[in-house]
């Protein structure tokens, strides 16, 4: 028997240093401005598990990571308050935590920075067309509109074919992974039915694959004119309470997801609460869901924020999932028999979707 796990062992020692010695060698290094992070150690960390995969030392400014690489994954470094992402493969990486995201000297590495390039200048196209709307109406809702308008016309299709295009060329690595991640913010359910047909069983292996085709199920099983999917949590008395208790009993039903720490959730509490005092007797109820949020720190916000409307608090990441939330605050409107009527709804776009549904009922 000893003899046996002698040779186990001996068996689980070699295996360990074997997946040492495989792979390609890659060095990875940068610069760091902030001198106070001489001598402290950075790490690479995956994206998809949060795993650190190798550590060094900051010198004199520099730092320089060395070691080898089996299969290539989407990571990063962090340095202080500042960050690169890259492809871990194997090749002479240079990387820059303050652009954070164009490294150079490999395949890879150079398609990412490409296709981030290409993502830069999208986002300068869009900041531009926005301030072309502000300039040209003082009207928020015909800014709002417009800026629907030509998101919905050029900019999100023009981004989605960006990342499609680069992930069907990928549909089984590291830079497969990288674009599966852009698509999930912002292709639509259809679109993310390709994808998830095209994917490899490499990326199939990864839990961000898998959190992302379960977000997109919640999205399809919640589309508009779908029923309200029900889930629980508690009242901030401590009570158990259910979505159930407010949607689909006859009444239209605003519901917010948000959190006490989410910045654009506290933004829009007072456009709630205008909804709240003007409709709450002419046949709206609106309700508040804490997502991911701790109940001492939802209570205190509550306070905070002067809500008055009804509460249910501690349901974790539930309701995220089975709505497939991409962020927060996300909100809902159901009509009188749980039927959801719209969806992503904020600002001066939900006021008149409240109103136009409110007042031709």
């Amino acid at each position: 028997m000893k003899h046996i796990l002698f040779t186990l062992a001996l068996a689980s020692i070699a295996g360990i240093a074997n997946a040492q010695h495989n792979g390609h060698s890659y060095t990875v290094e940068g610069l760091i401005n902030d001198s106070t992070l001489n001598g402290q150690t950075l790490y690479i960390s995956r994206y998809d598990d949060g795993m650190k995969v190798d550590s060094t030392q900051v010198t004199n400014g520099q730092f320089k990571f060395t070691g080898k690489a089996d299969i290539p994954c989407f990571c990063r470094i962090d340095a202080g308050r500042e960050y690169a992402n890259f492809i871990l493969e194997g090749g002479n990486i240079q990387v820059n935590v303050l652009t954070h995201n164009d490294p150079k000297g490999t395949p890879m590495n150079e398609e990412y920075t490409h296709i981030s390039d290409k993502t830069s200048e999208l986002v300068t196209e869009l900041r531009k067309r926005h301030a072309a709307i502000e300039q040209q109406t003082e009207d928020k809702s015909e800014q709002l509109r417009l800026k629907k308008e030509y998101a919905d016309t050029y900019w999100h299709p023009t981004y989605t074919r960006l990342y499609k295009d680069m992930f069907m060329k990928n549909p089984d690595n590291a830079l497969g992974e990288f674009a599966i991640r852009e698509l999930a913010m912002c292709a639509l359910p259809e679109e993310m039915d390709t994808i998830f047909a095209a994917s490899g069983p490499w990326l199939k292996s990864l839990s961000v694959y898998h959190r992302i085709e379960k977000q997109f199920q919640g999205m399809k099983a919640t589309a508009v004119g779908q029923k309200f999917t029900d889930f629980s949590g508690k009242t901030i008395d401590g009570a158990a309470s259910s979505l159930s208790d407010f949607v689909g009993k006859g009444q239209y039903t605003l519901v917010d997801f948000w959190a006490s720490w989410c910045g654009p959730c506290r933004s829009e509490s007072p456009h709630i609460a205008e909804l709240y005092n003007t409709y709450k007797d002419k046949g709206l109820t609106v309700l508040g869901v804490a997502v991911w949020d701790k109940p001492e720190n939802t209570k205190k916000a509550i306070k905070e924020l002067n809500i008055d409307w009804p509460q249910i608090i501690d349901t974790g990441m539930t309701p995220m999932d089975l709505y497939g939330v991409k962020g927060i605050p996300f909100i809902l409107l159901f009509g009188p028999d749980g039927t959801i009527i719209a969806r992503d709804l904020r600002g001066e776009g939900m006021k008149n979707k409240v109103a136009e549904v409110l007042n031709n009922k």
